[in-house]
């Protein structure tokens, strides 16, 4: 029997197969691929995201302005009262003023006839102790057609005029008759004035 002989490197170990080429070209190009799709899904949902908040935004600010415009009409249906009232006022004001200018330019005209009496009078009795008498009345009837006219004083002028009447009266004189009648017209009047109420006009 013949000795075995030895195996060559290349008998013993047999070829090793060859290994399968790796598909990685394939995967990086899909993965490539995916990148962009990523990012334009990305860009739609923030342009979607931002119009959502836009329509949100803008729908929010209509409404406030809504509210705006009804606040802002309430507030004028509540002034429109409110001016008709004043101007009411105004003019119940500037009515009562007039009636009021008309009876006191009537009492000053009355006054002033009054005064042309009493100067008559005293030139008659001059400087004896009815003149001055009479030059007292005549001051004091000169103090109520002031206090009537400058400053509208219904209080002082009708003291004024009955201070006159008193006055007359002591000189006990039956020449001061028409006079003393003239002044209880004239106080006559001055009781039938009203102020102007601005108070109650309010």
């Amino acid at each position: 029997m013949s000795e075995s002989q030895p195996l060559s490197v290349a008998e013993a170990d047999p070829p090793a197969e060859a290994e399968p080429p790796q598909d990685t070209p394939a995967r990086t190009g899909s993965a490539a691929a995916w990148v962009p799709l990523a990012l334009s899904l990305l860009a739609l949902g923030l342009s979607i995201g931002l119009a959502v908040a836009a329509w949100f935004s803008w729908h929010e600010l209509q409404q406030l302005a809504g509210a705006q415009s009804g606040t802002e009409s309430r507030l004028e249906n509540r002034l429109e009262p409110l001016r008709a009232s004043l101007t009411g006022m105004e003019e119940s004001l500037r009515s009562e003023r007039q009636r009021l200018d008309r009876q006191i330019q009537k009492l000053l005209e009355q006054q002033q006839r009054s005064g042309e009496q009493i100067s008559a009078l005293a030139e008659l009795v001059g400087r004896s102790e009815q003149g001055w008498g009479l030059a007292e009345v005549e001051y004091l009837l000169r103090i109520a057609s002031q206090r009537l006219q400058l400053q509208r004083d219904i209080k002082t002028a009708r003291q004024a005029l009955q201070a006159a009447d008193a006055r007359l009266q002591e000189l006990a004189d039956p020449r001061f008759l028409k006079v003393r009648e003239q002044i209880a017209r004239e106080q006559e009047a001055l009781q039938a004035v009203t102020p102007v109420d601005i108070d109650g006009l309010a």
